[in-house]
């Protein structure tokens, strides 16, 4: 056993070295004119609204821009213009040491208060799921007809890590808008999932600017942002809720119905 933990340890600090490593080689880019992902926007980066904080993974200060047409909010830089294997493993990298916490009271407590999600004979997607709540088993446990998909987390006999080839009545995510690298790319991924007339849930503290310490937090969507967006995946906006817990968590809920 303690020859096990001791490997087990290794791979962590070897995990975590990548990373210091990784990130100590990547410097922001020297740009002068800077596009926004959503509108396009393009100017001088001094029209820009600049957010700085600092990062718990490694990366140090972190760097964002504010859009001044659309009011997204994006950065850092160094982590958006990484190619999509860099990325890959640093997320391999941090989740060999870190876990997120249990968001399953939270999860639920929104699905439960959304109208459209009373139907338990739709199906349901919860996209990029993750390893660390219950919702998936405890929604089917009570009559749902549930999977969960993401790349990240082997699979199992409710979840899978090779995209879904059906289409679904409803697809949700929690906490993971906030971190998509394309906007338009990623989001019609999600979007292509949903069944014409389905509904698409996001689920995320972070249509406000807030947890800013990590740099897998990639974009904040405000209203604003979110109409452009909108109008290119073929989807509207239906309801929108901010809901506030018992232990003083937060989230909102946004539901978005496919034209």
């Amino acid at each position: 056993m303690r020859t096990i933990e001791r490997i087990s340890v290794l791979s962590l600090d070897m995990s975590r070295e990548r990373q210091q490593e990784r990130w100590s080689l990547l410097k922001q880019p020297t740009i002068s004119i800077l596009t926004c992902y959503v509108c396009d926007f393009s100017d001088h980066i001094s029209e820009y609204t600049v957010f700085k904080s600092d990062d718990m993974f490694q990366a140090g200060e972190l760097i964002r821009y504010k859009c001044p047409i659309c009011e997204t909010i994006f950065g850092d830089l160094r982590f958006l213009t990484l190619s999509r294997d860099e990325i890959n493993k640093d997320y391999e990298d941090v989740y060999s040491y870190y876990s997120e916490g249990d968001t399953s009271p939270y999860i639920l407590e929104v699905l439960r208060d959304q109208p459209v999600c009373t139907n338990k004979n739709a199906t349901y997607l919860d996209y990029a799921c993750g390893k660390w709540n219950n919702v998936i088993p405890t929604l089917r446990s009570e009559g749902y007809d549930i999977i969960g998909y993401d790349k990240f987390v082997s699979g199992n006999e409710y979840t899978t890590n090779m995209l879904p080839d059906t289409r679904f009545d409803i697809v949700y995510n929690c906490n993971y808008i906030e971190h998509i690298i394309n906007p338009y790319e990623d989001l019609h991924e999600i979007v292509s999932l949903v069944k014409k007339g389905g509904y698409i849930i996001f689920i995320t503290a972070c249509f406000e600017y807030c947890i800013a310490f990590t740099h897998y937090h990639t974009f904040f969507f405000n209203d604003k942002s979110l109409e452009y967006i909108s109008k290119n995946l073929g989807i509207t906006l239906v309801s929108s809720k901010k809901y506030h817990f018992a232990d003083g968590q937060s989230t909102i809920a946004k539901v978005f119905k496919k034209d």
